[in-house]
């Protein structure tokens, strides 16, 4: 589920901006959240300020992985794995 442009201005802060987006794309990249960010406070955030946001989001529990970041109760689904080829032994035909 992607969040529109304008649900992305509406938020009041950075910490607040960086929130709603890691709970509605979980998995999303450092590199999508400072771009998002630039376009959010038009290129006027530092990366001290939003470093530090982020800083303060990892103490509160959300997880960053590979630079994907997460929310803090973000539970992965399982991977499902191909179905197993059926054993030659198991499939022969009986005459």
């Amino acid at each position: 589920m992607t969040i529109s442009k304008l649900e992305i201005m509406k938020q009041r802060t950075l910490e607040d901006l960086l929130v709603r987006l890691m709970e509605n794309a979980p998995g999303i990249t450092s590199q999508k959240l400072w771009d998002t960010t630039k376009d959010w406070s038009n290129s006027r955030t530092s990366v001290h300020e939003f470093e530090s946001t982020l800083k303060t989001l990892r103490s509160r529990g959300y997880r960053v992985t590979n630079k994907q970041w997460y929310p803090a109760n973000h539970v992965a689904p399982p991977k499902v794995s191909n179905p197993k080829a059926p054993d030659p032994r198991q499939t022969r035909w009986a005459f």
